[in-house]
């Protein structure tokens, strides 16, 4: 199927423009021929060419008849259609509020593509397309380009991304309800002057993604908790339970209806849970594929190539839409409508980065004027503290100077007590003179007293030095104690060694002494025989 897609402009990475990256890529990768056409290329279209896709920003330069135009903007499918009146075309709408979104009223255009449920909601009943000819196929992720988790989510998160789209006061409160919960956050996106090239890449390193949009949706994909906000409200922690409900509205305006403060942020941070994250990453990695989609997209093509062969619109039907087309959209230089695109007028192809620059500084301009406003507030309330403060010193400076005078009373009376203490002092002096004498007296004494206590002294110095005399008598006598104790220790030891020959001799000293008195009674009997 030969396919062309179109889009404003491929400069940058915003939701539209990463969609018709994604729906070229996955198209040509299913055999698809593919060309793209914007009237703004930028660096995206040169990375899409890389790929091997024709990327031209004027339809005559197509020669081969596409099957099916599809893409977003009112102006350039009108564009296509003229190179290409005998081609069907489908109509993305992805920004309900812009009229660039709007449906184009040429016939061929047969069927609408809604990525939610509010822009399919405008389509039908703003705009009379029947219901039957819008299509639900809601906003997808290349899953081939997401890099592998590094680590699952810790219990609490540690680091956050925000990716900015608009700069205001939202940053800010971002920022601080981050710092309360101990949250590293990075603050990426053309407006801050850090364009993140890979944001899928970015966010797997991350716990935490604060964003809206195509923002939430990758950040889920790539396995962080998200919290749904941007500069237009709160949605809240992005879960199992919700999942569905945000998706149908493409985590965008119509769940953005929270303020947006501090302390609601942090409350939606402090339900931070890392099991159902995981579960929310997982259900959109089945579901929210690019192939998935790709394949309800060749679905809408089909359909779309089966109804216009069916029902081709007519060449005056044609021109008739075309006309009115040309009337609504043309611009009216009497009201001062800029001048189309043209030679001598050239387009400034980043107008809108300038707008929205200029938006930008008018917005952080007004929030320096309130945020001065709140200062001088602060300085006159300080001012009026200080005059406060002010008379309240100089009430304490006149009860000061009071408590000055009744100090300077009490001063006079201590001096009257002072010359009548001294002269108490005086009359007890002189009844001290004579107690001194007394104590001279006794002072004597005490030196004849200590004299005496010189003698003692040396008696007993001589005392014991006799004691010493003494003491060295006993050490000797120890001495000679010592060695006897060692004598008879020696002594005691032969005796000991001697003792076994003893119990062996003593029976024989028995014998022996029987023996004897034997000798000895015999020697009696005999002697008795013998008278």
């Amino acid at each position: 199927m030969r396919i062309v897609i179109f889009h404003g402009r491929l400069t940058s990475l915003t939701g539209g423009e990463v969609n018709t990256r994604d729906w070229a890529l996955a198209l040509k990768a299913r055999g698809h021929r593919v060309v793209i056409f914007t009237v703004y290329p930028g660096p995206l279209a040169e990375q899409i060419r890389r790929a091997g896709i024709a990327i031209v920003d004027d339809p005559a330069a197509i020669s081969d008849p596409p099957d099916i135009l599809f893409g977003a903007g009112v102006n350039d499918v009108a564009t296509l259609l003229a190179r290409f009146p005998d081609v069907p075309a489908i109509q993305v709408a992805q920004i309900w509020d812009h009229w660039n979104c709007y449906p184009c009223p040429l016939p061929q255009i047969v069927l609408h593509v809604a990525v939610d449920e509010l822009n399919a909601e405008m389509l039908i009943n703003e705009f009379g397309i029947p219901r039957e000819r819008v299509r639900l196929i809601y906003n997808a992720v290349d899953v081939q380009r997401l890099p592998t988790r590094r680590a699952a989510l810790p219990p609490r998160p540690a680091r956050a991304l925000v990716i900015v789209k608009h700069v205001g006061s939202h940053v800010e409160t971002m920022r601080a309800a981050c710092a309360a919960h101990g949250i590293a956050v990075d603050f990426v996106g053309y407006p801050t002057g850090q364009p993140v090239e890979d944001p899928l890449a970015a966010m797997v390193d991350c716990d935490l993604v604060i964003g809206s949009a195509r923002t939430a949706l990758e950040g889920a994909v790539a396995g962080a908790a998200v919290v749904v906000a941007d500069q237009r409200g709160l949605a809240g922690l992005l879960t199992t339970a919700n999942l569905d409900h945000f998706r149908r509205n493409n985590f965008g305006r119509e769940v953005l209806n929270r303020r947006l403060d501090v302390a609601s942020l942090g409350a939606e941070i402090d339900r931070y849970d890392p099991a159902d994250a995981a579960a929310v990453s997982e259900a959109l990695r089945q579901e929210a594929t690019l192939e998935r989609q790709a394949e309800l997209l060749e679905a809408a093509f089909a359909e779309a190539i089966a109804l216009f062969r069916r029902a081709p619109p007519s060449a005056e039907e044609s021109r008739k839409a075309l006309a009115t087309y040309l009337a609504a959209h043309l611009p009216r230089p009497a009201a001062g409508d800029p001048a189309p695109r043209h030679v001598r007028f050239p387009p400034n192809p980043w107008i809108d980065e300038k707008l929205a620059a200029i938006e930008n500084r008018l917005a952080e301009t007004r929030e320096q004027i309130a945020a001065l406003g709140g200062q001088l507030a602060t300085a006159a309330e300080q001012a009026a503290s200080d005059r406060r403060s002010l008379a309240a010193m100089a009430q304490e400076g006149e009860a000061f100077d009071r408590r000055l005078s009744t100090v300077a009373d009490h001063a006079a009376a201590m001096q009257q007590q002072l010359s009548s203490t001294a002269e108490q002092v005086t009359a007890v002096h002189e009844r001290l003179s004579p107690t001194a004498e007394q104590v001279t007296a006794l002072h004597e004494r005490l030196s004849s007293t200590a004299e005496q206590v010189a003698g003692l002294h040396e008696r007993l110095s001589s005392t014991a030095e006799q004691v010493a005399a003494l003491h060295e008598r006993l050490s000797s006598t120890a001495e000679q104690v010592i060695a006897m104790r060692q004598h008879l220790s020696t002594v005691d030891a032969q005796v000991s060694s001697v003792r076994p020959l003893i119990r062996l001799l003593r029976p024989l000293a028995v014998v022996l002494s029987r023996v004897w008195r034997l000798r000895r009674f015999a020697g009696w009997h005999s002697l008795k025989v013998q008278r």
